[in-house]
């Protein structure tokens, strides 16, 4: 057989049997994520307090000038 009719051939069984693949196959339904506890029970993250302080704002035109007047000379 010539290759345009094996390739005809092999495109049609595959668009035949992808919709039936299709259906067999249903995604599973997606649950939200849950925070994990030792406890096992839900907890509501919207109210829960930051484990660590926030963080400061950092001055970069004072780093900027503490380094360039030692020696890098910038």
């Amino acid at each position: 057989m010539p290759a345009n009719k094996i390739s005809f051939i092999a495109l049609l069984l595959l668009t035949l049997s992808v919709p039936a693949i299709a259906e067999e196959h249903k995604p599973p339904q997606i649950e939200p994520y849950q925070i994990p506890t030792f406890t096992g029970e839900p907890i509501d993250w919207h109210k829960t307090k930051p484990a660590i302080d926030a963080k400061k704002r950092i001055d970069g035109d004072a780093i900027f000038n503490v380094v360039n007047k030692t020696s890098w000379r910038i």
